[in-house]
């Protein structure tokens, strides 16, 4: 933590020394990725995990690590147990920013249309184009404008190689992305 001038008075920062997710604090992880927490102070055995809804749930920590596998969409939340008492929490949001194409394929310079959704509403900021032999971009941009309705166009990169797509939103914890999407 680096305190700048510009930024004033600052509290000194609060460091969790009993828990943490594989992504820290206030990570995003795509809906189906698996969240590993690691619980660091012994007698934690437990975890608490609220859903978006407010449900919780609780797991067992085995050899200080606990892996969910989170299945709805929004925020969560994570405290470590060791009887009654609960550690400080550990946020994280699951996205769910998903798209699809008008067709399986394109030739290069052909004109894609995409279809998308996403169900946080969280704005589209850049979309990019990657090789897929060796994961090197090949076209991509922000988004100068928003992105309204729920589709758009793109141009197929004029590379050989086989190419794949992947969008980018931005929440209150960073820029996610989409999976990627093979367009050639």
């Amino acid at each position: 933590f680096v305190p700048l001038s510009e930024d004033g008075p600052m509290e000194a920062p609060k460091i969790n020394h009993v828990l943490m997710t594989d992504y820290g604090n206030k990570a995003n992880y795509r809906l189906g990725e698996e969240v590993l927490v690691s619980v660091f102070e012994a007698g934690f055995d437990r975890l608490l995990v609220e859903d978006p809804e407010g449900k919780a749930e609780y797991f067992d920590v085995c050899d200080g690590k606990c892996t969910l596998r989170p299945c709805l969409p929004g925020i969560h939340q994570v405290k470590a147990l060791r009887g009654e008492e609960e550690s400080d929490p550990v946020l994280f949001c699951v996205t769910d920013l998903r798209f699809e194409t008008d067709k399986p394929s394109y030739k290069p310079g052909e004109t894609i249309y995409i279809r998308f959704r996403n169900s946080a509403n969280d704005p589209l900021v850049a979309w990019q184009f990657n090789k897929m032999n060796n994961d090197r971009g090949c076209g991509g941009s922000f988004f100068i404008e928003p992105v309204s309705g729920d589709g758009f166009r793109l141009t197929c990169p004029n590379v050989e190689e086989p190419v794949e797509l992947y969008l980018m939103a931005r929440n209150a914890y960073g820029v996610y992305t989409s999976d990627r999407v093979k367009v050639k």
